[in-house]
């Protein structure tokens, strides 16, 4: 027992060399192994990057498409406003004539007259002849 406890003793610088030299060699396997996952790690990040810029990219030509967009829809609508108003005056107009119309009919003497002066305008101008309509007598 003696020669054991000895040998123990003798030889633990030893054993805790060997302790120590095993632990350094575990750590340095575990320093390859991050340092592999490291690297692939990086290179995931370049690629993510380059995919980012990309997406920015598309980004920026896709906001510059939807402010185009916008602003185009936004001269359609003011278009639209002006077509409305200007189809609202006609109806107005088509309504009052149709309004006239009908006061015409109901006197039950309607006639219709060509301007004799409209041949002196006509000459001014091709395009031009009046024609008056007006109950029979006025």
């Amino acid at each position: 027992m003696r020669n054991v406890i000895g040998f123990i003793r003798n030889a633990s610088p030893v054993i805790f060399i060997i302790l120590i030299c095993f632990c350094l060699w575990a750590l340095n396997a575990r320093n390859g192994q991050f340092e592999a996952t490291n690297d692939r790690l990086n290179e995931t990040v370049k690629i993510l990057r380059e995919r980012n810029v990309a997406l920015y990219d598309r980004n920026d030509t896709l906001a510059h498409t939807m402010n185009n967009l916008t602003n185009r829809v936004g001269e359609l609508g003011n278009l639209l406003s002006v077509e409305t108003k200007r189809r609202a005056d006609a109806e107005v107009r088509g309504n009052q004539l149709q309004r006239e119309n009908e006061f015409l009919k109901s006197l039950k003497q309607c006639r219709i007259a060509i301007d004799p002066n409209s041949a002196e305008k006509g000459k001014k101008d091709a395009n031009t002849v009046v024609i008056q309509a007006a109950p029979a007598g006025e």
